[in-house]
């Protein structure tokens, strides 16, 4: 396999999809930077290594996965937040005995949570979670 075909590798596997690529080569044509970035690398450099510009890059991909694990911690809260919401829910229906169908921001709420269960890539999460900050500041504290 050729450093492409390993890129790609990494990129289509869930347990591995996350991890920052960045391409090393001798080539330095525009084709190459392409195909590399469209195998999923997340930078490409030419060698000689120049060593600010690596260190620029591996920052920036570390910042990202930082920014990424904190994300994903904070929607697994959510996710719990949201089951024992759902459990709360359907434990006050159960003992009113009453079909009261679910208000509009609690649907929202569990719309989210369906969503970020099943949110996996990278890239994204964070389009996600500033559409969930977007729809949870619509619901105001005392509606649910």
């Amino acid at each position: 396999m050729d450093g492409y075909q390993v890129a790609a590798k990494i990129k289509e596997r869930p347990g591995t999809h996350s991890i920052a690529v960045i391409m090393l080569t001798a080539l330095d044509d525009n084709k190459a930077r392409m195909l590399g970035l469209n195998a999923g690398a997340e930078d490409f450099l030419t060698k000689p290594v120049d060593r600010a510009e690596l260190v620029c890059g591996l920052r920036s991909q570390l910042r990202l996965k930082a920014y990424g694990d904190k994300l994903r911690g904070t929607l697994a809260a959510l996710s719990s937040a949201n089951e024992q919401l759902d459990r709360h829910t359907r434990e006050s229906h159960q003992r009113s005995r009453l079909r009261i169908p679910r208000p509009p921001r609690l649907a929202r709420l569990q719309k989210l949570r369906r969503r970020s269960a099943t949110r996996q890539r990278s890239d994204g999460v964070a389009e996600f979670w500033f559409s969930a900050k977007r729809s949870s500041l619509e619901c105001d504290s005392g509606a649910v």
